[in-house]
């Protein structure tokens, strides 16, 4: 048998690990802002694009359009695949996607259990909130951090050295 595998010492049982499909979203307004949010268990100041994982029997679109709707009450539409990332903890295998709100001015309702707070920001808000050490990214070796490279348009700015 190929891939990765585990054999029982004891049983002889063949085990193969499991991965878990999850969704990860930039979602960017008609005014060119993108959405991010505060996940209750970070760091104060750390953000991100929506994440989540996809349910039984729930498409990886489906499953785009439902995250955000739980967790900003946001509509979005036209989610367009961008690529993956293999995620070992929590073995799952994150698709990326990109999103344009419904509304043209929406405004984020965080579920305030998962998400404490969200805001959209424009180029220049979060240069500025990233400059001045108000607002922490993903680390470049992720797919969020790519996907909000991409809409930059560059390399993010670093925060402020004390």
């Amino acid at each position: 048998c190929g891939g990765w595998a585990a054999r029982c010492e004891a049983c002889g049982r063949l085990e193969y690990p499991r991965q878990d499909p999850a969704v990860i979203v930039r979602v960017d307004d008609h005014r060119g802002r993108t959405l991010l949010a505060h996940n209750a268990a970070w760091e104060p100041g750390r953000v991100s694009v929506i994440a989540g994982f996809v349910e039984a029997g729930e498409s990886p679109d489906r499953a785009v359009a439902r995250e955000v709707g739980e967790e900003v009450a946001i509509g979005i539409e036209d989610p367009r695949y961008v690529g993956t990332q293999p995620w070992p903890f929590p073995r799952s295998q994150m698709m990326g996607y990109v999103a344009r709100t419904r509304e043209e001015a929406p405004a984020p309702a965080p579920d305030g259990a998962e998400i404490e707070w969200a805001g959209f920001y424009s180029r220049q808000e979060l240069a500025d909130a990233m400059g001045s050490g108000r607002l922490l990214v993903p680390r470049g070796s992720s797919i969020a951090y790519a996907m909000l490279r991409q809409w930059y348009g560059g390399e993010l700015p670093l925060p402020a050295r004390a």
